[in-house]
């Protein structure tokens, strides 16, 4: 336990001073740090009122809400670079990447700025999340990211959403939830066949205990699918995923944390 609580105080001190490191100007090194404090206290439990602020990091820009802790995506991605954990897997200049809960479009602009994609479809439910996806995509002068404002599962039309203070926890509504909303739902066979995308280079799936749903509604999909990333919140999901998958073709590779890869080949 206590090997585990200096690991996360060394962590939590690197990614601190490389998002001060990262920030470019006055204003955006005094945002950074708001969005630190803001951070600070949801992990003690006193939320803040809502600020929305524009940083100018060192590799991009972000529209960002300093109450909601949205850096913490740009660390993990950015900085640990934790979908690159597992070596070749993320590949440079694949034709199209697929983004599903896409918060406000760390991965996404990564993959389009980083790994030079040719398209990346990012689906975010959240409203206010994807405005904020929306402004960074244009913020970065960026063309080749498809943003898509619903929930992705196992059948088109309406889910219960909840918003939570981490706007990366955002998820479906479960039993006891409260403020609950109203989002439109649509399956990645449907949305992608829509669009004409006749294969996916990668597939990042990250939607707060929902990855077996939108597996469900990709079955077609998958099958033309080269890679998968995502991001296991009960050790029971994983059978589920292996099902599916191997069902599409796709092997385990390998597990980061709670990322699981999958590949094709």
């Amino acid at each position: 336990m206590a090997a585990q609580i200096i690991f996360r105080a060394i962590r939590a001190a690197s990614r601190i001073t490389r998002a001060f490191t990262d920030a470019r100007g006055l204003r955006s090194t005094l945002t950074t740090a708001r969005c630190i404090v803001g951070w600070t206290r949801l992990k003690m439990g006193w939320p803040a009122r809502s600020h929305e602020a524009v940083l100018r990091l060192r590799d991009l820009s972000l529209r960002v809400d300093t109450s909601r802790a949205e850096l913490f995506p740009y660390w993990e991605i950015w900085h640990e670079r934790v979908y690159d954990s597992i070596p070749g897997f993320c590949c440079t200049g694949p034709k199209c990447v697929v983004d599903v809960g896409a918060n406000i479009g760390a991965f996404s602009l990564y993959q389009s700025l980083k790994k030079k994609a040719d398209l990346v479809v990012a689906f975010e439910p959240s409203s206010a999340s994807f405005r904020r996806l929306t402004d960074n995509i244009k913020l970065n002068s960026v063309h080749n990211i498809q943003a898509i404002n619903a929930a992705v599962g196992s059948s088109c039309g309406t889910l219960p959403f909840v918003e939570l203070p981490f706007s990366f926890n955002c998820r479906i509504a479960r039993s006891g939830d409260q403020s609950i909303v109203t989002v439109l739902s649509v399956t990645l066979d449907s949305a992608l066949g829509r669009l004409g995308i006749k294969k996916i280079d990668l597939l990042k799936i990250d939607t707060e205990g929902y990855e077996a749903q939108v597996l469900e509604g990709a079955s077609a999909i998958l099958k033309r699918t080269d890679r998968v990333v995502l991001e296991m919140h009960s050790e029971s999901d994983r059978d589920q995923f292996d099902a599916r998958l191997f069902l599409a073709g796709l092997r385990f590779i390998d597990r980061v944390g709670d990322l699981l890869f999958y590949s094709r080949s």
